[in-house]
């Protein structure tokens, strides 16, 4: 049986100080204080629920959800609205009383930036921004960490408005103190009732494996009752049920009376649910905050625990979120396109290894093939990692996954795919280290598919491991790009791998159908290894081939290295089903020599001789 959980964060919401008086106890002119009650403060900001001290034996996990979920907006607001009344509590340091006023730049002995806060009139209120720098800077460097408009009401506590929190460069200018990178958008009304709406854009605290975007739309009537509207993804599966750990896309409205009694109606979707099934959930609870009644609903069967006569409300009632789309989280025909590590499986034949004897280059193409096979599929897999998780944004042509960062690196991902204008994907992975900026992202892989369907495809892209071993201590040796293209059908798998701009330059070609195969190859080679008179790397070129049965030739060709610059090798080998060898000759001969290797000894079920070759794919 499936267990389903959520998870909230909380943190702690100091009270907000009072403004008025300016920090020396003196009366302001009127102008100013008109200005200054233009900005937001935490108390205007902040979510408020009922609550209670007192320990509840069984609390309503969405009771305690919608808390925690209050709670983190609350907090995230309070880190900048904190700064504001701190920065205003001072006299302006320019105004005319009227139209402007400007407070700071101000700082604290212990805080590493410098803050500066303006409010102007505009034509049905009031224009605001907040701007700070490094304190080690001066103002060039300034960057707005809050925008905002507010119209006033018929007094200090009404009015409208919105404002744009940038988290990314509140953590750029204080790291320990806005831990999370991102952006927030508030849409505010103020008086008898209020009313917030807030929208989290690519938000990510410490410790979270990616960003979430969210919204929330919370109300508070006169009468203290209130709802709480909230859209995100989380994985509700618990965790012991392996395998199910994506993402799923959760909504949640919340009610509760102002004596405490509430109500949530919860769906989820997508993730690791079925296409099309949701698991339906409403949860109540009484005024000491312990669950009164709780249902869920799951493929046709609900379970219910209480009376539901005990609910304060009777209807079940979904957030409506004007513009939003659940399948905007969730691309699934950019998922599709993207390639898939079992579009790259490819193996020589199998055979049966029980020779005394095993063919070298049956072995060695055995190895070959199986590392460039890993190689790609780890790759590939990089991406299906990111995309394991709903998109986070997402529009008619494109999707955006992550950033998800890994907190033992604290190096952050980002894959995006875009529908291009002849029906073709491309996509890219960018990495950095957590927080590093918008201008910090280096591009660790860039590919295009196109999806013929029917398990048909082709497409390449390229890895470059000077990045992955900027950001990969264990990998600093690696170096250059590695290039792959691959054309995958029923009939016939290839793949073409071309590794450039490192200290060794290499090129593979692999090409499977059900009846046989081949690899070519070219590449530095030492062929003297058990010979440390003759340490030189080799150029060597060949094409192995095989048959389904397993038996298979390889002709080779070597060149350089110990050889010099007048000798060559040419090589052949043959081996049966069981990998056994049943032929081998060998020609060293001067260059230009025509003198081959004899091509048809016991077993060779190929006679001919054939050359590596790399032509062009038709991928892009």
């Amino acid at each position: 049986m499936r267990r389903f959980m959520i998870l909230a964060l909380t943190i702690a919401l100091p009270l907000a100080p009072a403004a008025g008086c300016d920090a020396f106890g003196g009366a302001e002119e009127p102008g100013v204080s008109q200005l200054r009650q233009a900005l937001p403060t935490a108390r205007d900001m902040s979510i408020q629920l009922p609550q209670s001290s007192a320990l509840v034996p069984e609390q309503a996990l969405y009771y305690a959800f919608t808390r925690g979920v209050a709670l983190h907006v609350n907090g995230l607001v309070y880190g900048i609205t904190s700064i504001i009344e701190d920065v205003v509590e001072q006299r302006p340091t320019d105004t005319d009383n009227e139209t402007y006023a400007v407070w700071g730049p101000w700082t604290a002995p212990l805080l590493p930036a410098t803050y500066r806060v303006t409010v102007t009139t505009a034509a049905d209120g009031f224009d605001y921004k907040v701007e700070g720098w490094p304190k080690s800077a001066d103002e060039s460097a300034a960057v707005v960490v809050l925008s905002g408009h507010h119209v006033p009401g018929e007094d200090a506590n009404r009015g409208r408005g919105a404002w744009t929190y940038d988290l990314t460069a509140a953590h750029g200018l204080d790291p320990v103190a806005q831990e999370s990178i991102g952006a927030i958008s508030i849409g505010y009304t103020l008086g008898d009732d209020r009313a917030l709406e807030v929208s989290f854009d690519g938000v990510q605290g410490p410790y979270a494996p990616q960003t979430t975007s969210a919204l929330y739309r919370y109300t508070q009537a006169a009468d203290g009752s209130g709802t709480l509207d909230f859209t995100s993804n989380l994985d509700i599966h618990h965790k012991s049920d392996a395998g199910l750990d994506r993402r799923e896309l959760i909504q949640v409205r919340s009610r509760w009376l102002a004596t405490g009694p509430g109500r949530a109606d919860v769906v989820a979707s997508h993730g690791d649910l079925p296409p099309d099934v949701t698991v339906d959930v409403t949860e109540c609870w009484d005024a000491g905050f312990a669950r009164s009644y709780g249902s869920v609903t799951y493929l046709g069967t609900e379970a219910v625990e209480g009376d539901a006569g005990t609910c304060p409300y009777a209807d079940r009632q979904l957030p409506q979120f004007e513009g939003f789309d659940p399948d905007d989280f969730a691309d699934g025909e950019l998922l599709v396109a993207l390639p898939d590590p079992s579009d790259l499986d490819v193996e020589p034949a199998p055979v049966d290894e029980e020779a005394p004897e095993v063919a070298t280059y049956y072995a060695m193409a055995k190895a070959t093939v199986t590392d460039l096979q890993l190689h790609a599929t780890r790759v590939l897999e990089l991406v299906h990692e990111i995309t394991r998780h709903p998109a986070s944004a997402c529009d008619d042509s494109s999707c955006r996954w992550g950033p998800s960062t890994d907190w033992n690196t604290q190096v952050s991902a980002m894959l995006v795919v875009a529908r291009q204008a002849d029906g073709s994907y491309g996509y890219q992975v960018m990495v950095q280290r957590f927080g590093a900026g918008d201008d910090a992202w280096q591009v660790l892989l860039d590919g295009s598919a196109i999806d013929e369907g029917g398990g048909n495809g082709r497409g390449a892209f390229v890895y470059d491991f000077d990045v992955h071993a900027a950001f990969d201590s264990d990998r600093a040796d690696a170096a250059g790009t590695l290039r792959v293209e691959y054309v995958a059908g029923e009939d016939e798998t290839s793949l073409h791998f071309r590794h450039t701009d490192g200290p060794v330059e290499q090129e593979y070609l692999v090409s499977v159908s059900p009846e046989a195969g081949y690899l070519d190859l070219r590449g530095p080679f030492d062929l003297d290894t058990t010979d440390p008179a003759r340490p030189l790397l080799e150029i060597v070129e060949g094409r192995v081939r095989w048959l389904s049965t397993g038996a298979g030739v390889a002709d080779i060709f070597a060149t350089s290295g110990d050889l010099g610059d007048d000798s060559e090798i040419l090589a052949v080998e043959c081996w049966n089903p069981t990998a056994a060898r049943t032929h081998i000759d060998l020609v060293e001969r001067a260059t230009g020599d025509p003198a081959t290797p004899t091509l048809d000894g016991p077993g060779c079920v190929f006679t001919d001789w054939q050359s590596a070759d790399f032509p062009p794919m038709a991928v892009d």
